[in-house]
């Protein structure tokens, strides 16, 4: 994956560096065989992992959150406001959100991988001024222990569920659980990528407790045909809650599957 990597370097370099040492390091990345920070325009420091052996690395995934804003972060995010965050990787998300809400807001993270987390963990402390806090758990319908399974080609296709694979046993919190972690338990913006995980997680939270949070930027995955009639079920019960759902994108993968992303946004 040596060619790929090289052309979405030079494609990003403008965009994300300040400083030719960090250009040289990520011109370098897929050979590396341990992270290295980077140093973004915005001032945030964020290490990514070298992706010889990987289709899908922390660098694509880089690109897809921070240059190309497939969040819509700016939009969706503003000073202030209290941010949830299940999926979060190595905390690109999670920093670029705790950046945009400043001091005054918020932002909780969790992430199931366990080597996701520790580079989650090593990106939170390099960026000590944003207000974030992070947790090593998974998102499920109830409080209990989950499977996490880990992809050896895709650095964040890390997924509960059915799969195969090296696994980890790890602590799970239902969407009332993590809520109460949230100042006055209450969510501005619920940000949802958990690679299948999302259907227990809605499926599973009582209106009361989808009603707490204003909006939602969902994920959803249908990997090798399974779960693509939950995605019609999962948004039918967020229009029965009080939400208007809009489909923003919708794509397949020959080697994955159907991914759709869907603004929830709570009715008055």
């Amino acid at each position: 994956m040596f060619w790929p990597e090289l052309v979405r370097a030079f494609r990003l370099r403008r965009i994300l560096l300040k400083s030719n040492f960090s250009l040289a390091r990520l011109i370098f990345h897929p050979m590396s065989k341990h992270s290295f920070p980077l140093r973004l325009k915005s001032g945030l420091q964020i290490s990514i992992r070298g992706s010889l052996q990987v289709r899908v690395s922390d660098l694509a995934i880089l690109e897809e959150v921070y240059s190309e804003d497939h969040y819509d972060i700016n939009k969706f995010i503003q000073p202030g406001f209290k941010v949830l965050e299940i999926g979060a990787h190595i905390g690109i998300f999670s920093l670029l959100a705790a950046n945009r809400v400043g001091r005054d807001g918020f932002v909780l993270s969790i992430e199931a991988s366990p080597q996701n987390f520790e580079l989650l963990d090593k990106n939170r402390r390099a960026n000590p001024h944003v207000p974030l806090k992070i947790m090593n758990i998974a998102a499920a319908d109830k409080v209990g222990e989950v499977s996490v399974y880990h992809s050896n080609w895709n650095t964040g296709g890390h997924r509960t569920g059915k799969a195969q694979g090296f696994k980890n046993l790890v602590l799970s919190n239902g969407l009332s659980q993590l809520l109460d972690r949230m100042p006055a338990g209450e969510v501005d913006v619920l940000k949802i990528d958990c690679e299948g995980c999302e259907f227990s997680v809605i499926e599973g939270a009582d209106t009361e407790i989808l009603r707490r949070i204003r909006l939602m930027i969902i994920e959803f995955h249908c990997f090798d045909g399974e779960n693509c009639d939950r995605i019609d079920s999962a948004q039918i019960r967020l229009q029965n809650a009080g939400f208007h759902c809009d489909v923003i994108s919708d794509v397949f993968y020959p080697k994955e599957g159907y991914f759709q992303t869907v603004i929830a946004r709570r009715r008055r």
